[in-house]
């Protein structure tokens, strides 16, 4: 009998790590590689990790990835957004699960502090290119006002209170 694994399904962080080691032929956690660092890759915008060249296709796909894009990428990337360069595929829906399950756990930014590299970033507030702006936001344009609030959201979400 055959067990389908839906893309919410819970998937094993510890199983996730080992198969991830295939991963590593092209990518990194903390650095680019072949292809991009996975570092805050669940919930971040496809074809926007500074410092790495991307395909035309990922980049302008506008994809976040979130779990089930992820499923459905890890499933069959050139499906999912044809042009692109990463071939790999995991086949069993259950790897794909403990995967996604590692990188949830082992590759997310800290909430309460900001990537300090400088680099420009898409923000997740205004959709423009952000320079880290401390307290976990990417806004250093602050007449936005989404930013402004976001800036404000995550202050108060990581308990920091005063600019440092």
């Amino acid at each position: 009998m055959l067990a389908f694994y839906p893309a919410h399904a819970a998937g094993d962080p510890v199983r996730g790590a080992t198969l991830y080691q295939g991963c590593g032929d092209c990518h990194s956690i903390e650095k680019n590689d072949v292809g991009p660092m996975h570092k805050g890759v669940v919930g971040r915008v496809a074809g926007s990790v500074a410092g790495y060249n991307y395909s035309s296709a990922l980049k302008n796909s506008k994809i976040v990835w979130t779990e089930e894009n992820l499923n459905k990428w890890l499933s069959g990337p050139d499906a999912m957004v044809p042009g692109t360069k990463m071939f790999y595929q995991v086949q069993d829906p259950k790897d794909r699960a403990d995967i996604i399950a590692f990188l949830k756990e082992k590759a997310k930014w800290s909430a309460t502090r900001a990537m300090d590299d400088g680099a420009p970033r898409r923000c997740c507030a205004c959709d423009k290119n952000c320079r880290p702006a401390g307290f976990g936001a990417y806004a250093r344009h602050r007449s936005s006002r989404k930013c402004a609030g976001r800036l404000r959201l995550l202050r108060v979400m990581s308990g920091v209170t005063a600019r440092q």
